[in-house]
């Protein structure tokens, strides 16, 4: 029975790595193995952060979006932890439905809901045990929210924020660790303290609401990057004529009409690297965060009998495909691509694994680590040598209600779009997906054989759509 740690990151840039800097997760992966082909199981927090916990598809969990009400029904991995000796720890962002982590006999600090940690007591004493600024303000630079308090030039209180996903893009004026990625690494530090010394197997999940927006990086993090050097996207001046309906809705003010994207995008380039400037640079404070829980587990020696995964719920959209912010019901690879790698004591070190898999195999993955596995359910344990053929990643929509599946094999990714019409991108060549090869005649045959896969997946899955 091995200790695990997942460390849990929300909405991440990771399809275009290289651009951003990530020193940790880099150092990680050189201790683990990296699944350099993960996706995401759904593209959207709460049925991805279900899944996360019980290893279902959002059709058979019952979770489909961030509104539809599913009770737990099911049996999650914590359930099991939890009733074979396993003491649980779960810090940070819930997000996947009814309840959270204290209903699974968790400890820790989990809002319910979506929320902010902000407006906690706990954040507060926090600051005040380690006399950091007691009242730490967001300087917004670029709003692109509805919502009054973010407007552009407004300074925000962080204790004053609901819910942390507001479209905004400003500078958080205090140091780092107000931050609620810093706070939230340095409490999961506290308790690895704690359990060093324990004679009890425990798992310790941190979900960070970050690097989601809104993107309020501090300084440091904004001087690692000079807006200048920062390339856009190419699919940035994508006109859509070859996508389905779904990628021309739209939610951040000033790009949209109505709700459907304006094209060509209404900012200059200069101001899509400013958005794209404070997005690396909250990405680059998470990696530091998390980063930090890493480095103490092997400074406790607790490494040698504790396995680690990092991941993340899904991708960030934005920039992409003429000109998003966030996400919506596509299932473009910016979305889809996640980061995710797996440090075993007993496993493989530094080695780059290309079998599909996704963040739906954590929940079996962390069981293994217990001997354990859920009964009567189909699952996959990331340790074990298993080979998929493919795997499918589903959307039953956000915003927009739309349900699509997407497939990778042979340098294809193929999706379905029910009711509109579908796509078809060679991986190799076409990174950024902007022709759509399911329109032509030539490739008729290869959407046939995906269609062949799909219809399969879909009779073995008992494929229901969100209605």
């Amino acid at each position: 029975m091995k200790n695990v740690v997942l460390i849990m990151q929300d909405h991440q840039l990771f399809y275009n790595h290289p651009a951003i800097k990530r020193p940790n997760y880099d150092k990680f992966v050189s201790k683990s193995v990296n699944f350099t082909n993960a996706r995401t199981v759904t593209p959207l927090c709460c049925p991805a952060r279900r899944s996360i916990l019980d290893g279902m598809y959002a059709h058979q969990h019952g979770l489909y979006n961030n509104s539809v009400k599913s009770p737990f029904t099911e049996t999650t991995y914590l359930d099991l932890l939890r009733d074979n000796g396993y003491d649980c720890y779960y810090f940070g962002k819930w997000h996947a439905g009814e309840k959270e982590s204290s209903y699974f006999g968790c400890k820790g600090f989990t809002p319910e809901g979506y929320s902010s940690p902000y407006k906690y007591d706990n954040y507060s004493r926090y600051l005040k045990e380690n006399n950091l600024t007691e009242n730490p303000v967001a300087h917004v630079d670029i709003g692109l929210s509805d919502v009054d308090k973010f407007y552009s030039g407004a300074d925000v209180p962080l204790k004053e924020i609901e819910n942390l996903f507001t479209l905004s893009f400003g500078t958080l004026m205090a140091e780092d660790d107000t931050h609620e990625c810093f706070y939230l690494a340095n409490t999961a530090c506290k308790q690895l303290e704690q359990l060093k010394d324990s004679n009890r197997p425990f798992a310790l999940r941190v979900d960070f609401w970050g690097p989601h927006q809104p993107y309020f990086p501090t300084k440091r993090f904004l001087d690692m990057y000079d807006e200048q050097d920062i390339e856009v996207y190419p699919s940035l001046y994508d006109d859509l004529k070859d996508k389905p309906d779904v990628y021309r809705k739209e939610n951040a003010l000033g790009l949209n009409n109505n709700g459907n994207i304006i094209l060509p995008t209404q900012f200059d380039e200069r101001k899509w690297k400013k958005m794209l400037k404070y997005a690396y640079a909250q990405n680059t404070l998470a990696d530091y965060a998390a980063g930090r829980i890493v480095d103490k587990i092997f400074s406790l020696g607790m490494d040698k009998d504790t396995v680690i995964i990092w991941s993340a719920d899904h991708g960030d959209a934005l920039c992409s495909h003429g000109g998003h912010v966030d996400k919506d019901s596509y299932l473009s690879a910016e979305v889809l691509n996640i980061p995710l790698a797996v440090y075993n004591p007993d496993g493989q070190h530094g080695v780059e694994d290309i079998r599909y898999v996704s963040n739906l195999d954590i929940p079996a993955t962390i069981l293994d680590c217990a001997g354990l596995a859920f009964e009567g359910r189909p699952s996959v344990s990331l340790l074990s040598s298993f080979a998929r053929d493919y795997f499918v990643s589903v959307t039953h929509g956000h915003f927009s209600r739309h349900v699509a599946l997407s497939v990778e094999k042979d340098g294809f990714k193929y999706v379905k779009n029910f009711g509109d019409i579908s796509e078809l991108y060679d991986t190799e060549k076409d990174k950024y997906e902007m022709s759509n090869l399911a329109l032509s005649e030539k490739y008729s045959n290869v959407v046939e054989k995906f269609e062949n896969i799909l219809e399969e997946w879909m009779k073995l899955n008992d494929f229901k759509p969100y209605k």
